[in-house]
């Protein structure tokens, strides 16, 4: 307890040195005085009495010292002075200080941003119970190259009552509704969901309550819970909407609930629903309603392995049971089951991107870190006086050591600090630029994770600043330097071997940078010049859908979109225009497989095509209004309605993989394995091929059916036009409008933009990338160009005598540059080394061009070779017109 007592009145003392001190003077008087009296009681004068009592009390100030680190915290109070003495040195150099601090913010904030997202999507636990337990669960055909694709509702069932493995299986269904407020109709994403998927996830309402088991029974459905977004927007936040109802596909439900702010679940659909609905389970005898998605929590003490393990023996049983998903000819399809870790299924393939990036943005760090270090090199043997005179009288190379160190933290926390309002303000840009549609399902933000990496960072960068002009002066002989000092600037070989040594890897790490960013390049060049098979120019795209209880019967659905395709023909400006259910390059996968009449099913066909495809719904003219070629047969015409023989449209890949070297017309084909009721689709023409979920995708199968002759409710209006697209939105609007009001058209944009957003990705990756390696470009050149620059100051004299002496400008010139350029290319060789390896990490992310493309790692070479010129020539140019006499009396 005493020794508490002690340690607290320590600290104490820290903060009331100005109170202890002239106390201490007091008692030390008091003291004095006393030994005076004494002495001139035992017979001395005043003088020898006083001279007396200092002789016995010793040197005051010795006292002093020995009291103050007595009651004090020596430690402590030395690290407030240097760190005093440090921000005091960095105030006086002011443009120094403000180019390291703003070099370490740049390379910490991007840092600190690319980190906050990865830790959003790939660190941070998701803010469900135990996430680590959840699981995604997907039926598979693994013969036929299917490895994901939704349940049937009787699969579920049985999924949910036989496997040993969860504690719970929940399941849901996305879908677009309608919503009718106010005259306001709003196209909505929602899902319906078991009621037990609330539960699953360990999430409760903000507002009222989530779903009943019972609710998931016919005729107990009409009830909704609203998300957060949904309930601000059009419900007013208000407090009492619990009971109210809403309108969705013509629908009434009932708002019992509204979800938390924070509830962003969303499983293979990169946006977030805005209202939940119970699925209505019914009788699935034939398994073929429904299209789950199935979600899971693990058991306790259950891993994902055992959890496949048992759920590929349920598969096996079921497979045995009913014969799922079997071919013409009753061919086994492969059929199982995945089961995949929740962060798995949602981070997908933005992982590999994401981690890119972080390993781009610490290369610049590094390059800014080994600038920062040249820069308090240079700032060291300035001060080589300052220290050589500090240690001379009396300071310990230990306390030497400790104030480069706190200097180099301070510059460290000071560019984390400003690196902190970079990061916060790049966030936002990051997410709503990004990609990678899963960061927009994350919160990404500053929290505690995010700002312990920034700090590590600073005083990492801190220590290693501190560390740099120490190893480079480590064997300074301080008397040499104390006398040489006193002449003009101190130049010290080890730390101009250091400043070298540092201005080569800047130059390798920013070669990687720069090779990778050119492969993206050339990678963006060759995916944009991809022919997609169809002409986007001057083409407008909607999207509208009927509800079923106002529009029931085909021929209602038919009869509406008749009327809508005869209204938009007429109005001026519209050249063609049509109706298809999946716009190409839309996304998504929707390869299903097939049958061919008379053959089985095989995994592939000719030319490894695999036998799955997609499948669409076209009305007629819309090759015409695509400019799709028509390579063989016809086109659908107005005759191809319900009751005539169903027809079908294939592309020219499923003709080269299933009948090659044959007519394909008059050939038949149906979705799916043959079913009874069911009629097979005869071909009628050959369409080329068009890119169905990416331009850098590999064509596959595809068919379309007549939307006349099989009606779709969903349906996307394509219209090329005269005009500019977009002035033509009012009028196809208004025509809208007149067939029924209610219906609002959404996703309304032009074919050119849905094709650059197939590509967003990819320009988004080779900006990003492009911009960081145009900043390790730039800092490597300031790199070189600080060497180049030091070494013409420390060389004044050389140069001087040189020039006084005859000599050439233009061998000055060359003398200079030849320095310069050969830590250039020693820097090249080595950078090309590593990206040759590193490269490899981008083939995930190429196209059209390979990883060690000799075009690219030669340009870029070039390009490195001519940057590391100029920034040689311009010092050595300007050490030409040194003055001789001025430079004789340099030093």
């Amino acid at each position: 307890m005493s020794s508490l007592r002690a340690w607290a009145l320590r600290v104490m003392a820290i903060f009331r040195k100005g109170y202890l001190e002239e106390e201490l003077g007091e008692e030390l008087n008091s003291h004095q005085e006393m030994l005076v009296e004494e002495n001139m009681r035992k017979g001395m004068s005043p003088e020898e009495a006083r001279f007396a009592a200092r002789r016995t009390l010793g040197g005051v100030e010795q006292v002093k010292e020995i009291c103050r680190d007595q009651r004090g915290l020596p430690m402590i109070e030395t690290l407030v002075q240097d760190v005093h003495y440090g921000l005091r040195m960095l105030v006086k150099n002011p443009g120094f200080t403000a180019v390291v601090v703003l070099t370490l913010a740049l390379g910490i904030g991007a840092n600190t941003a690319i980190f906050s997202v990865v830790n959003a999507v790939l660190i941070r636990p998701f803010p469900y119970k135990d996430p680590d337990r959840l699981v995604v669960v997907w039926e598979q055909l693994r013969k036929l190259g299917l490895n994901r694709f939704a349940a049937p509702l009787g699969n579920y069932y049985d999924y949910r009552d036989q496997n040993h493995v969860f504690e719970r299986l929940a399941v849901l269904e996305y879908a677009y509704f309608d919503f009718l407020e106010v005259d306001q109709p709003e196209r909505i994403l929602g899902a319906r969901i078991s009621a037990d998927l609330f539960t699953l996830l360990g999430v409760s309402a903000a507002l009222g309550r989530t779903f009943l088991p019972e609710e998931n029974q016919p005729g107990h459905d009409q009830v909704a819970v609203l998300s957060d977004s949904l309930w601000k927007r059009r419900f007013g936040s208000d407090p009492h909407v619990m009971g109210r109802a809403m309108i969705l596909d013509g629908i009434h439900y009932k708002v019992i609930g509204v979800m938390h702010r924070s509830l962003r679940f969303s499983l293979g659909n990169s946006s977030l629903p805005e209202v939940w609905l119970p699925i209505a389970f019914q009788s699935d005898p034939r398994r073929e309603s429904g299209h789950l998605q199935m979600i899971a929590r693990l058991k306790p003490g259950v891993s994902v392995e055992e959890a496949r393990a048992d759920m590929k023996a349920l598969a096996g049983r079921l497979e045995q049971e009913f014969h799922l998903y079997r071919g013409p000819q009753g061919q086994d399809a492969g059929y199982d089951v995945a089961v995949i870790p929740l962060r798995e299924e949602i981070t997908g393939n933005s992982r590999d991107g994401l981690l890119v990036m972080l390993g781009a943005v610490s290369f610049v760090l590094l390059i800014a870190c080994a600038n920062v270090a040249n820069l308090l090199l240079a700032r060291a043997t300035t001060r080589q006086r300052e220290i050589a005179v500090r240690a001379a009288l009396g300071a310990s190379r230990v306390r030497l050591v400790r104030q480069l160190l706190t200097e180099g933290l301070l510059l460290g926390v000071m560019g984390g600090c400003v690196a902190l309002v970079i990061a916060y303000w790049s966030i936002g840009g990051l997410v709503r630029w990004s990609p990678y549609e899963v960061t927009r399902l994350f919160s990404v933000d500053i929290d505690g994770s995010v700002l312990g990496f920034s700090l590590g960072l600073s005083f990492l960068t801190g220590l290693i600043f501190g560390l740099v002009p120490i190893i480079g002066g480590a064997r300074t002989n301080l008397t040499l330097s104390l006398k040489e000092a006193a002449r003009g600037a101190v130049a010290v070989p080890s730390r101009g071997i250091l400043r070298r040594v540092l201005v080569v890897i800047e130059v390798a790490l920013s070669l990687s940078m720069v090779v990778g960013a050119g492969l993206l390049v050339r990678s963006f060049i060759a995916i944009r010049n991809v022919n997609p098979g169809f002409n986007p120019e001057s083409v407008l795209t909607a999207q509208i859908s009927l509800p079923e209880p106002e529009y029931r019967e085909n021929n209602q659905v038919a009869e509406f979109y008749q009327g809508l395709l005869e209204r938009i023909d007429s109005l001026p400006g519209v050249k063609s225009a049509s109706l298809i259910s999946a716009l190409p390059l839309s996304g998504g996968d929707r390869r299903d497989p097939f049958s061919i009449e008379g053959q089985p099913w095989r995994p592939f066909g000719a030319n490894r095509t695999p036998q799955v495809a997609a499948y669409m719904v076209a009305a007629p003219d819309y090759f015409r209004t695509m400019q799709i070629p028509l390579i063989k047969g016809r086109e659908f015409t107005m005759r191809d309605v319900d009751g005539t023989v169903p027809v079908a449209i294939v592309n020219e890949t499923l003709v080269r993989g299933f009948w090659p070297g044959e007519n394909p017309v008059g050939k038949h084909i149906m979705m799916g394995a043959p079913r009874e009721r069911v009629p097979w689709l005869t071909v009628v023409g050959v369409v080329a091929d068009v890119k169905d979920s990416g331009l850098d995708s590999t064509p596959i199968p595809q068919i379309y059916a007549p939307q006349f002759e099989i009606p779709s409710r969903s349906m996307t209006l394509v219209m090329r036009t005269h005009l500019e697209p977009m002035t033509v939105v009012p009028a196809v609007q208004h025509e809208v409008q007149a067939l029924d009001k209610s219906r609002p058209l959404y996703g309304i944009t032009s074919l050119e933009q849905v094709l650059s957003e197939t590509v967003a990705s990819r320009r988004h990756n080779m900006l990003l990338l492009g911009v960081l390696a145009a900043l390790a470009l730039l800092l490597a050149a300031v790199g070189i160009y600080g060497v180049i620059s030091y070494s013409v100051a420390q060389r004044t004299y050389e140069i001087g005598i040189r020039l006084a002496l005859g000599a050439d400008p233009g061998n000055i010139i060359n003398l200079m540059v030849r320095h310069g350029l050969v830590l250039a290319t020693v820097g090249l060789v080595i950078g090309l080394g590593s990206a040759f390896g590193l490269t490899r990490l981008l083939s995930g992310m190429l196209f059209g061009v390979r990883p060690y493309d000799l075009t690219t790692f030669v340009g870029v070479s070039l390009l490195l070779m001519a940057v590391a010129f100029l920034a040689c020539y311009i010092p050595a140019r300007r050490a030409t017109k040194i003055d001789p006499m001025v430079a004789l009396r340099y030093e």
